[in-house]
């Protein structure tokens, strides 16, 4: 027969009150439960763990197979909200898949009653059969500009590389919400070979040519 799989991608904000958050999953589980049913979906996909409690419901009244997708460095957001729904899918969930070893070894050391837990590292996105052929001076840095991406360490380290080799540049590519502190911080280090780069359609190219 078939085989149905759906992924739960919710807006969420972890700093809501916990009686908001316990009306938002009141309200939902209705609606994903008949969902559920009506589409005969087999597996959820709740990807964020946090998200992980919209679906124990579904995982304790045994309408399907439910699986947690944590999406960040165990130790990103430890907040309540997040170290319960993980408490939760790491006991309860069909499976929580994590982003490497080092996070898989996190919850089975701070999680004594893992049901199962396993690791699916994120794909490299881009042809690797290729290699650049090293001839420009320009390092390139390709990420979300977020707190944890450590896109700031990275200036404050290429101050001190400017020094040393002044005809070296480096690129940084992605959008976030340190985009102005980013440029800030170069501005007063008075770095003049970084530049935000922004989106990029083609990331492929610009390896090649870093």
């Amino acid at each position: 027969g078939n085989f149905k799989c759906i992924c739960i991608i919710l807006s969420h904000k972890y700093n809501v009150s916990e009686k908001n958050i316990q009306w938002s999953i009141e309200s939902s589980l209705k609606t994903m439960s008949k969902y559920v049913k009506e589409e005969q979906i087999d597996v959820m996909i709740a990807v964020d763990v946090a998200l992980y409690l919209y679906l124990i419901p579904l995982q304790i009244k045994k309408i399907c197979k439910c699986i947690a997708w944590e999406h960040f460095n165990y130790y990103i957001s430890p907040n309540k909200l997040v170290k319960y729904a993980r408490k939760l899918a790491a006991e309860h969930a069909d499976c929580v898949v994590v982003l490497g070893k080092n996070d898989l070894n996190n919850y089975l050391t701070q999680y004594k009653h893992c049901k199962n837990v396993t690791y699916i590292y994120n794909p490299i996105a881009v042809d690797t059969s290729e290699s650049t052929p090293l001839t420009q001076k320009r390092a390139i840095a390709v990420g979300r500009l977020s707190r944890q991406k450590g896109f700031d360490m990275l200036v404050e380290a290429w101050a001190l590389i400017e020094k040393e080799v002044p005809d070296w540049k480096l690129d940084i590519y992605g959008q976030g919400p340190l985009q102005k502190e980013l440029q800030g911080q170069i501005d007063g280090l008075g770095l003049r070979n970084i530049e935000l780069k922004g989106f990029s359609d083609d990331i492929h190219k610009e390896y090649m040519e870093s």
